[in-house]
């Protein structure tokens, strides 16, 4: 841990990852764009999430969940096991394809922007999913940091960063248009996913949908 801190805070690696011309107020917002993200994804998330297990066992809020109409569609056990591998490589493949192409184009703001969009999408993720507590579609309570967790539900993360990225790559012009036409196929495609699974409602992906955008409109495009 305390090496990869090392290695992300060290200017000579960043300079001859993005290459030289690295100014000092970008180098700034990667650090601090880093900073945050590791605030919320290793301190704030993974504390509502057993704050929120904690109160679903208390306060027994799973004893029946909400009726949603994609959740009724029937499908093959096989095919449901290929959708939840799925459903978990998808942002992971999003997230190393963007970073390489950030990197590609020599663009350090776009991950910075990324890294602080993302983290402010979590943070209004964790005071939903706190205030508003859904009865979890999946029927399995338990505590998972990416995986999802016990009434981790508004809204959809996995949603958020497939949706975020997808938005980023057309802000800073990172693929060009054909690529982009399929890339908000499979974004719309992605979006069913959760639902059907089990995993999320579909006004967790709706609510996903309202907060990136949001945050995408305040995030510079440059």
């Amino acid at each position: 841990m305390i090496l990869t801190i090392l290695i992300i805070f060290n200017t000579n690696i960043i300079s001859y990852i993005f290459g030289n011309n690295i100014s000092d107020i970008e180098l700034e917002l990667f650090i601090y764009g880093i900073l945050l993200s590791g605030l919320v994804f290793l301190i704030i998330y993974p504390f509502i999430k057993i704050k929120l297990y904690k109160l679903s066992k208390k306060k027994k809020l799973n004893k029946e969940k909400l009726y949603d109409l994609l959740q009724t569609i029937k499908i093959n056990k096989n095919v449901e096991k290929m959708l939840y591998t799925l459903n978990e490589l998808v942002p992971i493949l999003f997230i190393i394809g963007y970073i390489y192409l950030c990197i590609y184009k020599n663009h350090i703001n776009a991950i910075s922007y990324f890294l602080i969009g993302l983290s402010i999408v979590f943070i209004i993720k964790c005071v939903l999913s706190f205030s508003t507590i859904l009865p979890d579609s999946s029927g399995k309570c338990q505590i998972k940091l990416l995986g999802g967790g016990c009434n981790d539900l508004l809204c959809s993360g996995h949603f958020s960063i497939v949706f975020l990225i997808y938005l980023l790559m057309i802000k800073y012009k990172l693929v060009n248009k054909n690529m982009n036409n399929l890339l908000l196929l499979l974004v719309i495609l992605y979006g069913t996913i959760p639902i059907i699974i089990k995993k999320h409602y579909t006004v967790d992906i709706l609510v996903a949908i309202i907060i990136v955008l949001l945050v995408n409109n305040y995030i510079p495009k440059k």
